[in-house]
């Protein structure tokens, strides 16, 4: 019987993406979750994932990259807490995210996917868990996949299984100081008093009690 000899570039992975119309199952290599504040909307919720299969002994190696960052002027992530509901982690961990039953146009949407071509999706639904005794999480997503010239018409699904992911607090623009991160995040947050301010080469960024960052 052949052994099939499977290598991933990267050391750690996160968990695994499926499509629908692809055979093989692609190990998520990359996830970064990230919160922004809209004025007058509310807190926003944004990921990163970059994922891989390879399999030298065939000589087969397919990526994928599903993003609501990668792409500015793109995507727009989903509204995790509107501003008349802030932002509560005993309700981030319980509730189901759906959004984008249909993504507002082929150039606007909340999350683009790339494989062989750009491609948007839709139908989003998604379950973020607390890792028991862990200050990680877990996800659960899955949505579907259409063309982008025609983005109502969905032909393929993808299911995201995550594990040991952080959350890498709320970002805030270049140029914005403690003391405005602070006032801002008061009105967009449950407890703000909770959350430490820390700053990074790309801008400000507001820890909650949950990470361990």
């Amino acid at each position: 019987m052949l052994t099939i000899r499977r290598r991933l570039i990267a050391a750690k992975t996160f968990g695994t993406i499926n499509f629908s119309d692809d055979e093989y199952v692609q190990h998520i290599t990359k996830c970064v979750w990230t919160g922004r504040i809209e004025r007058g909307t509310g807190v926003w919720f944004d990921f990163d994932i970059e994922a891989e299969f390879i399999d030298k002994s065939k000589f087969i190696a397919v990526q994928s990259h599903l993003s609501s960052s990668a792409w500015t002027g793109c995507c727009y992530g989903f509204l995790a807490a509107p501003l008349a509901q802030p932002l509560q982690w005993s309700n981030v961990v319980k509730n189901t995210f759906r959004f984008d039953k249909e993504p507002a146009s082929e150039e606007l949407q909340a999350f683009m996917l790339y494989r062989n071509s750009h491609q948007l999706t839709g139908d989003h639904e998604l379950k973020i868990r607390r890792e028991p005794k862990k200050k990680t999480f877990k996800l659960d997503w899955c949505g579907q996949i259409g063309d982008l010239e025609r983005p109502v018409e969905y032909f393929d699904r993808f299911q995201i299984k995550l594990t040991g992911i952080d959350f890498d607090g709320i970002h805030f623009p270049p140029g914005v100081t403690e003391r405005d991160a602070v006032e801002q995040i008061a009105h967009y947050v449950y407890r703000p008093e909770d959350y430490r301010y820390s700053k990074r080469k790309e801008g400000v960024v507001m820890l909650p009690p949950a990470s361990k960052k």
